[in-house]
């Protein structure tokens, strides 16, 4: 099934152990609809840090 609408994105950003993870469960238990946890961690790819010109 395909579902057409607005879609949602939340970010949660945060040191380690602060609750992130835990958030993002309570929200996929408590919110209507498929929420998907996707994780980020570590460094940024070197080409990121960098400005365009």
């Amino acid at each position: 099934m395909i579902a057409h609408g607005n879609g949602r994105i939340i970010i949660l950003n945060g040191a380690t152990r602060s609750g992130k993870t835990s958030i993002a469960r309570a929200i996929q238990d408590s919110f209507d609809g498929d929420w998907i946890n996707l994780g980020a961690e570590g460094p940024l790819p070197a080409r990121l840090h960098t400005a365009r010109t």
